[in-house]
């Protein structure tokens, strides 16, 4: 699961990998992420909040969790807690370009991934053409052949890239990575001794309260 949006003011959009949710917005997804759930995609309502949101916070290194879905909450009594957690703390390695092999017209030649293999997508198509046969060439075995206007044919299939880049996720998990970073959020193992500094202290302080106004508003 990807994050489906960020800003440059830390809003984002994500949807409940829930397919049943009414937050499921796989419509929101990358043209080339395709949804097990449905044969065409779902247009839900997509959850968005802000960075600074109390439950957006990192669980583990480069690991951050988004706010639970309150509409599967809700409606499993509390039981189902339907949470997304996104992986922002990406390598070098990970990040590394494809190497793209082009002709002298540009045309795509190879494409060869050299960095995390679902951080480059690969757009191509496959084109059909036929090949007569005469009488003293022979098909290849296993070739698929037809015949048209008596004539026989073998029926070749041409794969064609037509574009390669780094997927669009990656660079907005980069980014939510970076605001976080900004505001003061990042993770901390709890036997750190890290100091802290007041402008951090300031922002988990205005976090906490947060949370506790969200507390007795539920209350209330």
């Amino acid at each position: 699961m990807a994050l489906q949006n960020i800003d440059d003011q830390g809003n984002i959009q994500w949807d409940c990998h829930n397919p049943d949710c009414k937050h499921h917005h796989c419509a929101g997804r990358d043209e080339y992420m395709v949804c097990p759930h449905h044969d065409e995609k779902a247009a839900g309502e997509p959850h968005r909040a802000h960075i600074s949101h109390p439950e957006i916070q990192y669980t583990g290194p480069g690991i951050v969790a988004l706010p639970a879905c309150p509409d599967c909450l809700e409606r499993s009594g509390g039981t189902n807690v339907s949470r997304m957690f996104l992986n922002v703390g990406l390598s070098e390695k990970e990040l590394t370009p494809p190497v793209i092999e082009r002709d002298a017209h540009g045309h795509i030649l190879s494409v060869t991934v050299n960095g995390a293999p679902n951080f480059t997508v690969v757009k191509d198509h496959v084109e059909t053409r036929l090949v007569e046969l005469d009488s003293h060439t022979k098909a290849p075995e296993g070739a698929q052949l037809t015949t048209k206007d008596g004539k026989l044919y073998q029926v070749v299939k041409d794969y064609i890239i037509d574009d390669a880049y780094m997927a669009p996720w990656v660079q907005r998990h980069l980014d939510l990575h970076n605001q976080l970073q900004a505001i003061g959020k990042r993770h901390v193992p709890e036997s750190s001794t890290e100091v802290v500094s007041p402008a951090e202290q300031s922002v988990a302080l205005e976090q906490q309260a947060l949370s506790l106004e969200d507390a007795l508003r539920q209350l209330g």
